[in-house]
């Protein structure tokens, strides 16, 4: 779930976040991802990756932030868009032009 709130607005929400069991990560100065504990980005594509008999280095995910920096990491071709935060670009194998220049398509068309 995606829930706007800057840092100091936090407070509001951990009694959910506790009773429900949910993990946050934040990715925007205003906005945090709240997810279950123990999950995240990288275990939906794990599980659809080996559903269809892949391998995690088989796959290219694209990501520009906080969000995506476990992603980026652990999947066989992370692109970091440039406009994106320092720390996705850091953990991205590649970094791609930014959403505002085609970053994606001009990416798969060179990689894809």
């Amino acid at each position: 779930m995606l829930v706007f709130a800057e840092e100091n607005e936090m407070p509001l929400w951990s009694d959910i976040v506790e009773r429900e069991g949910l993990k946050t990560v934040r990715w925007h100065e205003e906005a945090v991802d709240l997810l279950p504990a123990g999950m995240s980005k990288t275990d939906g594509i794990r599980s659809v990756v080996e559903a269809l008999g892949l391998e995690m280095a088989d796959v290219m995910a694209f990501g520009d932030g906080l969000n995506d920096v476990e992603m980026l990491s652990e999947v066989g071709f992370g692109v970091a868009m440039g406009n994106g935060e320092q720390a996705a670009k850091e953990a991205a194998k590649y970094v791609c032009p930014g959403v505002d220049e085609d970053g994606v398509l001009r990416a798969c068309k060179i990689w894809v």
